[in-house]
């Protein structure tokens, strides 16, 4: 076929039609993509235009995507920093106490209860009625220190904002408080306190941590706090001691004894 043949063919053939896809004006080899909407969760973009077919695209945008990798991404970081940030600062030593049951004089496991609670109570009362000057040694045991916590309202009529109270002995002269405090939401509470031997400051905080993120039974969701924000209900619990100061911690198999003098 001659080369005046051929181009009179195509000629009279007719053009076949031609589907523009236009996207924000971007051209591609002369083609348009154009999207009308934004495109996002389940918004679809679609109609026609000046008789030109125009393609239906839905999905997810690539901003929507980026945003929602980073989302899931701070959830994962903000989970995982609840549970290292509380056991760096407290110490898993301490949420594994706080789940064990308190024990008595002989280190059996036990419960606390309003007759180890007032038992505790005698005790320091019997040191706050000695003379002026004079030393004292008072023995107690976890039980009837964590019972005197829990019933603390009963036995002294104080209030101390917490809930499901208990105390576990940690080191010698170093206990932890659990339970839920009012004063962070109701929030399960941890937090570790020294005993200092100074007479303006008995309680010492020496760490505390919520748990927001709540499992049952579960060490996991805690995140550490500053100690500012439990100052207040570890100087409730020193006010307990006041008229005596501590000066000696000793232990003796699951017992300790207090040791100090009468102001």
């Amino acid at each position: 076929m001659t080369k005046a043949r051929r181009a009179k063919r195509e000629a009279d053939e007719p053009e076949p039609p031609r589907t523009e896809i236009e996207a924000g004006g971007d051209v591609v080899g002369g083609d348009k993509m154009q999207a009308g909407r934004d495109i996002v969760g389940g918004d679809v973009v679609g109609g026609s235009k000046a008789g030109r077919d125009i393609v239906t695209v839905s999905g997810f945008s690539p901003a929507a995507v980026q945003r929602l990798i980073i989302t899931v991404g701070v959830m994962v970081f903000a989970t995982a920093a609840c549970f290292f940030s509380g056991g760096i600062f407290i110490g898993a030593t301490v949420f594994n106490s706080l789940e064990r049951r308190p024990t008595d004089p002989a280190g059996n496991p036990t419960d606390s209860t309003l007759e180890s609670a007032l038992a505790m109570k005698a005790k320091i009362d019997d040191a706050k009625a000695l003379p002026q000057g004079t030393e004292f040694g008072l023995p107690f045991s976890e039980v009837e220190l964590s019972s005197y916590i829990r019933f603390v309202d009963q036995v002294e009529g104080t209030q101390f904002g917490l809930t499901d109270g208990k105390v576990r002995f940690i080191e010698p002269g170093v206990i932890a408080v659990g339970g839920r405090l009012a004063a962070l939401a109701n929030l399960p509470v941890a937090v570790t306190l020294e005993f200092s031997g100074q007479a303006d400051t008995p309680l010492e905080v020496r760490g505390a941590a919520v748990q927001i993120i709540q499992i049952p039974n579960s060490s996991f969701g805690w995140i550490a706090i500053p100690t500012g924000l439990v100052q207040s209900f570890a100087d409730q619990i020193a006010s307990l001691l006041r008229g005596i100061r501590l000066t000696q911690i000793a232990v003796s198999d699951a017992q300790w004894t207090a040791f100090g003098v009468k102001q």
